[in-house]
């Protein structure tokens, strides 16, 4: 399954953040997990939470740039799949406009 981070947890409390990833796993039976990134800068987001939560973390885009994280999202997600990962987590989308809605339309349709 993919799963989106819920927002309130990106940023909030790190126990909550680990909890939530924690029951999660669980709750799929996930042996092991990807987190996909939209920058390489966004990791800080997550290292005080525990990136070690997520067996392999991958970025989208360097700068995070829109453009790019479109264009790389397909093959990202079909990588993950190949690679075995039993459980995708995606950062939330923030921004509401240019290339970001349908950014999270794309992942909100692929994590039905």
């Amino acid at each position: 399954p993919l799963l989106i981070l819920p927002r309130k947890l990106v940023g909030g409390p790190v126990q909550e953040l680990k909890n939530w990833v924690h029951d999660q796993k669980k709750k799929f039976g996930a042996k092991n997990s990807t987190l996909i990134l939209f920058s390489e800068s966004h990791a800080d987001k997550y290292e005080s939470g525990g990136v070690d939560l997520f067996e392999q973390s991958i970025c989208l885009s360097e700068k995070g740039k829109p453009s790019e994280i479109a264009s790389n999202l397909f093959s990202i997600l079909r990588q993950t799949d190949e690679s075995g990962t039993h459980i995708i987590f995606v950062e939330p989308v923030t921004e509401a406009t240019g290339l970001w809605p349908a950014i999270h339309d794309r992942f909100s349709k692929a994590a039905r």
